[in-house]
């Protein structure tokens, strides 16, 4: 398997605003965030066609999760931890 690039807060906004994305509207952290975390299940989605279309597919995904919760991604990474601090306590 290919080693994962980094996506650095430009790419995700240049990914954002290739996706008309209003950043009045949409946190470009968690949007970041986003990318990085959903990234990792589409790197392995041969179906997708190249690297630049896999993020931008990435990034609708994003989005539709930011559209539902705009802090999707902070609650998921809150859930998590909580998740792990539970499994932990518990042995």
């Amino acid at each position: 398997m290919k080693k994962q690039e980094h996506i650095s807060i430009e790419d995700a906004r240049r990914i954002g605003e290739s996706l008309y994305v209003d950043w009045k509207k949409v946190d470009l952290k968690q949007f970041h965030h986003g990318l990085i975390g959903k990234r990792k299940q589409y790197t392995l989605s041969p179906g997708l066609g190249p690297a630049y279309q896999r993020l931008i597919q990435t990034g609708k995904v994003v989005l539709a999760h930011m559209q539902k919760i705009p802090d999707y991604f902070k609650r998921l990474e809150d859930l998590r931890s909580e998740i792990e601090r539970t499994r932990n306590s518990s042995y």
